[in-house]
C-alpha cells in the first residue's frame, strides 16, 4: 500500500475472512517498509535502502466482512492482534500474510481465496466530520486491488491434454467468478468459472487469443464488487520432429549440401549439432550441412531441434553420412586373357578370363564392377552362361573370371564385358564344343589312312581313321587337288565318335 497524498497518515491493518481456517493452521501478519538512510560510498554521500519490519502480528484477529468493527481503526486496542503503520507522502508498506498448514493433504486450505488484508485509515476526512455532526464515523475500508497474477499461459501440443490455472489475488474475501470476455479458448478447452482452471484435449492447431475476466463478490456497502481482466495467447502446434530421417552419402572432393528440415513445433526452430562429428570439411548451420568433404568413411552425429513454444519442445535424432572415394570414369575395357575354343559344360579354356578397365586417360580404374554376358542372342538360343558373372576390378584395374561355363556347343559364341555403372563394353568371339555331340575344329587335319578331302567347294562326306580315332567328316570350303585346305583360317567341322 502506498501513500500518494501530500500528508502523512496512519493506517490500521486487519484481516477479513468468510470462514475461519481449519484447526492447526497458523497465521502471521507482517508489515515491512523500505527506508533510505544516508551512507558514504567512496567518499560520496549516497542513500542506502533498508528493508525494515514495522509490525509482526503472530495471531491476527479474523473479522467477518459483515462485522461492524471491521471498519473501526480501534486505535486504543490493547491486544496486539492488529497491525498499524504510518506512511509519509510517497512511502509504501508491504503487507504479507503468512500461512502455515502442517497437514495440507488432510486439511486443504487456500488463503488466497479465503483471507484478505483490510486497511482502515485512523483519520476521517474533515468534510465527512462536518457533514455528520455528533455521529460516530468509521473511515472507508480498503482491500488490496483485485489482480490476476498469471501473466502468460503455456502453449499446447496437438493431441495432448492441457491444464492450467489462472491465479488471482486481492479483492474482497469470498468466491470469485471467471469468464471469457473476449475471443475463444483453443478448440477442446473449457474454463471452470469457479476456479479459473482451463483444461481439456487440444484438438486443433492455431494461435488463439482471448481475454479472461474475474469478478469478486460484493459484501454490503463496505465491499463493493471489483472486476479485472487479462489477455492471453495460446499456440497449439503439432509435435516437433525432424522430417529428414536419413541423409544421403557423398563423394570425396564433391560439394555436399543437405538440409535437415523440422516438422511441427512453433517457428522459428533452432537445430544444433550436439554430439558426434560431421565428415571432415563439412559445416553445420542450423540444420544445413554444406562443404566439400576431404576424407572418406562414415561419420555419426546427433542433432537437437528446439522450437519457440512456451515451454519449448525439444527433439533429438541421430544421423550418419557416408563419404566414398570418387569413381573414375570408365573409358576403355580390354580382354587381357580371351576365351578360346572350349568344351561345353567345362570351364572355358584359357581361364581365368581377364578384363582390364581404364579411364579416358588410360589410367586403370579400381573398384569398377564388370559383368560378363553373351553379346546378343547366342548361336545356340538355349545356351546358358554360368559361373561368377560379375567381378570387381582390383588396384591394377583387372577383373578375373575363373569359372565361366557354356552348357551348349556351337560356333561363333561372343562374350561381352560390361562395366555396369558406365555402360562401356568389349566383346570377344570364340567357339565352344558340346560334350554331348563333340565338335572339333581342325586346321589342315588329314586322316591317318591317307585319305584326302576331295577338291572343290561342294559339300562332301568322308570316313576314315584320323590320329584321334575313326571319324565321319562333313566339311565346307575349298581344297586343292591333293585334298589340302588352301587357307589356314578355314576350319573343317568334324562330328566324331570313338570307334
Amino acid at each position: 500500500m502506498s501513500n500518494n497524498g501530500n500528508t502523512t497518515a496512519t493506517y490500521t491493518v486487519k484481516t477479513a475472512t468468510f470462514a475461519p481456517p481449519p484447526g492447526g493452521v497458523f497465521l502471521q501478519l507482517i508489515l515491512n517498509k523500505l527506508y533510505e538512510t544516508p551512507a558514504a560510498n567512496n567518499c560520496q554521500l549516497a542513500n542506502e535502502t533498508h528493508w525494515v519490519t514495522v509490525a509482526n502480528i503472530t495471531n491476527p484477529k479474523l473479522y467477518t466482512p459483515t462485522d461492524p468493527q471491521l471498519g473501526n481503526p480501534n486505535i486504543t486496542n490493547p491486544t496486539p492482534n492488529e497491525a498499524s503503520v504510518t506512511l509519509a507522502p510517497g512511502e509504501t508498506v508491504y503487507i504479507t500474510l503468512r500461512v502455515v498448514n502442517p497437514t495440507p493433504a488432510i486439511t486443504p486450505f487456500n488463503p488466497l481465496t479465503s483471507i484478505t488484508p483490510v486497511t482502515i485509515p485512523q483519520a476521517v476526512n474533515t468534510q465527512t466530520v462536518l457533514s455528520n455532526p455528533g455521529a460516530t464515523i468509521f473511515p472507508p475500508v480498503t482491500v488490496p486491488p483485485l489482480m490476476i497474477t498469471t501473466a502468460t499461459l503455456l502453449d499446447g501440443i496437438l493431441g495432448n491434454s492441457y491444464s492450467a490455472r489462472i491465479a488471482v489475488q486481492g479483492g474482497n474475501p469470498g468466491a470469485d467468478r471467471w469468464s471469457v470476455s473476449v475471443g475463444a479458448l483453443p478448440t477442446g478447452l473449457s474454463l471452470n468459472t469457479a476456479t479459473g482452471a482451463i483444461s481439456g484435449p487440444l484438438s486443433a492447431t492455431g494461435t488463439f487469443t482471448f481475454t479472461i475476466q474475474v469478478k469478486d463478490t460484493a459484501i454490503g456497502t463496505q465491499f463493493p464488487q471489483h472486476t479485472t481482466s487479462q489477455s492471453y495467447t495460446i499456440h497449439v502446434v503439432p509435435p516437433l520432429s525432424l522430417a529428414s530421417a536419413t541423409l544421403p552419402g557423398g563423394t570425396q572432393g564433391t560439394f555436399y549440401s543437405q538440409a535437415i528440415v523440422p516438422a511441427g513445433g512453433l517457428s522459428p526452430v533452432t537445430i544444433s549439432l550436439i554430439g558426434g562429428a560431421l565428415p571432415a570439411s563439412l559445416n553445420f548451420n542450423n540444420g544445413t550441412i554444406t562443404g566439400t568433404p576431404t576424407g572418406t568413411g562414415t561419420s555419426n552425429f546427433t542433432v537437437r531441434a528446439v522450437d519457440s513454444s512456451n515451454p519449448q519442445q525439444v527433439f533429438t535424432q541421430s544421423y550418419n553420412i557416408n563419404i566414398v572415394m570418387p569413381v573414375q570414369t570408365v573409358g576403355n575395357i580390354f580382354f587381357i586373357t580371351s576365351p578360346v575354343n572350349s568344351v561345353g559344360g567345362h570351364v572355358l579354356s584359357n581361364s581365368p578370363i581377364t578384363v582390364r578397365v581404364t579411364d579416358n586417360q588410360e589410367a586403370v580404374v579400381p573398384g569398377a564392377p564388370v559383368t560378363i554376358s553373351f553379346n546378343g542372342t547366342p548361336p545356340c538360343s538355349t545356351a546358358v552362361l554360368s559361373g561368377t558373372l560379375t567381378q570387381v576390378t582390383d588396384q591394377t584395374g583387372q577383373a578375373s573370371f575363373n569359372d565361366l561355363k557354356i552348357d551348349r556347343g556351337q560356333q561363333a559364341y561372343a562374350l561381352k564385358a560390361h562395366a555396369e555403372s558406365h555402360r562401356q563394353f568389349r566383346t570377344e568371339r570364340f567357339r565352344d564344343f558340346s560334350h554331348v555331340q563333340r565338335r572339333r575344329f581342325l586346321r589342315h587335319e588329314q586322316f591317318d589312312s591317307g585319305a584326302r578331302v576331295p577338291s572343290g567347294s561342294q559339300p562332301a562326306q568322308r570316313e576314315g581313321v584320323s590320329r584321334r580315332g575313326r571319324v565321319k567328316s562333313r566339311w565346307h570350303g575349298r581344297a586343292d587337288e591333293r585334298g589340302n585346305l588352301r587357307s589356314r583360317h578355314s576350319y573343317i567341322r568334324l562330328d566324331w565318335k570313338h570307334a
